[in-house]
This record gives C-alpha cells, structure tokens and sequence, in this order.
C-alpha cells in the first residue's frame, strides 16, 4: 500500500481524533498570533486542515497533504476563501517560487520518507527570516526513543526510526539554527516542539 493508499483509508480516524483542543493546536494558536505582522503559512500533511482554525484573518494560510480524502474534508469542513488546499506529495510538489515565513509539521514530518530531502526542500521554501516549526509525540521525557505512534494508526513500518539527535543533526546539515525546543506535557505522553529559522545565506 503506497503512502496516498494509506492516509485516504485512515483519514476519518486520524482527524477525528484531532481536536481544537488538542495540545498542539492549542499551542500552535497562541505562538502563531504572537506575530503582530501579517505571515504565510504553509500546513505539512495537514490532514483535515485543523490548524487553519488557530489564524488570524490577516493571515495566508495553505495545507498540503498527500491525501485526496483529507484535502476533501479540509475544503468541506474548514472551506474559507483565504485559505489554499493542495492534493500532493509535498517532497515532488512545485511551489512555482513561493516563499513563505512558517512552515509547520504538525506530527507529520517524521511519517514521511526522505526526511533529509524534506529538510532540504523546506530550507528553500521558507523566507531569510522565517521559521519551521516540528511538533511531535514521544513517551519518553528524555526524548531517547524513537518516533512512532503504532498504539494510534497500527501501522509502524510507515514511521520513521529517527530519534532527537538525528533531527537536530539535520537540521545543522541543512543549515537551521534551532531557535527553541520546548515540551508539552500531557496526561498520555510529552509533545516536543522545534522551531529553527535558516541561516542567512
């Protein structure tokens, strides 16, 4: 079963269990209204398209996700003008030159294959000054196994086996600066938050 298979026959159960007060779009709306000028966002493998619920009006919101069925509940369920919905491998995806000032994963960036070329491809999107924000689950506070969620979508081989030390060495490789890494806690596991902005040319 390819990627697209898999996330079109798992789109219900994946977005019904993301709320809007779920942990990370909680914190993803306080940290993304901080910012008093107008941004870009662009939403990785942003499912239903939740997170476009936690921006501003005068700001530019996209989700991408590579599958159909979760960009369809996106434009159903969350359909503003404002807001771009984009069916597609975000790896293989033409942008045609855009930019934007925040990409954010929003757990999706270690389910996908070729986290290094992901890395490399979000160095170019982003603006000079802009951030790319990762969230992701873990059991361990300390951070030292690896990311999976197999207890959620009972599907583990899909997952990437790449632990904190991996990410934070890609990301130096691709040339971010890690600007914050904070911690989440909640009752069920611990959710870790890394932004890095690209180093200037």
């Amino acid at each position: 079963m390819d990627n697209e298979a898999f996330w079109d026959n798992r789109a219900y159960l994946r977005n019904n269990a993301r709320k809007l007060n779920d942990p990370v779009i909680l914190d993803f709306k306080i940290w993304i209204n901080s910012f008093k000028k107008p941004v870009s966002i662009l939403d990785v493998g942003c499912g239903n398209g939740i997170l476009s619920q936690t921006i501003c009006k005068h700001n530019d919101y996209t989700g991408i996700d590579i599958s159909k069925k979760n960009i369809s509940l996106a434009t159903e369920i969350f359909y503003e003008e404002r807001f771009k919905w984009i069916s597609g491998d975000y790896l293989y995806y033409d942008f045609k030159m855009l930019k934007y000032d925040i990409l954010v994963f929003s757990y999706s960036i270690f389910c996908m294959d070729k986290i290094a070329s992901v890395l490399g491809k979000s160095r170019l999107l982003l603006k000079n000054e802009g951030h790319l924000v990762l969230y992701t689950a873990v059991d361990d506070p300390e951070f030292r196994r690896t990311f999976y969620f197999p207890q959620f979508y009972g599907y583990k081989a899909l997952f990437s086996a790449i632990c904190t030390t991996d990410i934070i060495g890609l990301l130096k490789e691709h040339q971010f600066n890690i600007t914050s890494i904070n911690v989440l806690k909640t009752k069920k596991t611990h959710i870790m938050r890394i932004i890095a902005n690209p180093i200037s040319r």
